[in-house]
């Protein structure tokens, strides 16, 4: 039996996409700590991937390279912290909604990973959006949004349950 009060608690793989494709537009949702943790994510995302470019290229100053090795641990840390928000906040939702039944299956894969890896392979479409044929990341986010999808069917009706909210070692 489907229960949308559950269904609502996620956001749809549409509005998903939405808030990675426009970090900077306010997207209505009726939970939007969780549109605000998918633009911190693309936000902290996109800055790790910078810094982690400045820390593989050759030949830049150290002062450089230290900044970016710095920046790389601390956006790290603040990745895996969005990511425990993310979780913590859809624990507290399905809790006040009775959640999934203890015999449901647990899924593998909290729902802030996976909404992690989505802006990953967010950022990297987008970073090459133009003038690239194929772009194997793209089947992979489209693969991944539909799966997404799915577990969030499952988790309304009872049929999936979320592994444990666990806070970051860091």
């Amino acid at each position: 039996m489907m229960r949308p009060d559950i269904r609502l608690i996620l956001p749809s793989p549409q509005t998903v996409l939405e808030a990675f494709a426009t970090p900077e537009a306010v997207i209505p949702h009726r939970r939007p700590e969780l549109i605000a943790g998918l633009h911190r994510l693309h936000t902290l995302h996109r800055a790790y991937r910078a810094a982690s470019t400045d820390v593989a290229t050759e030949g830049l100053p150290e002062s450089v390279l230290r900044d970016a090795s710095a920046s790389v641990t601390s956006l790290g840390a603040d990745i895996e912290h969005t990511v425990f928000e993310i979780d913590a906040e859809v624990a507290r939702r399905l809790d006040a909604h009775g959640g999934a039944s203890f015999d449901a299956p647990l899924h593998t894969e909290s729902i802030g990973a996976i909404l992690s890896r989505v802006a990953l392979l967010w950022i990297e479409v987008d970073a090459h959006r133009e003038g690239t044929q194929e772009l194997p990341a793209a089947v992979e986010l489209f693969e991944l949004i539909g799966a997404y999808g799915s577990l969030r069917e499952a988790i309304a009706s009872g049929n999936r349950q979320l592994p444990t909210v666990r806070r970051p070692c860091s």
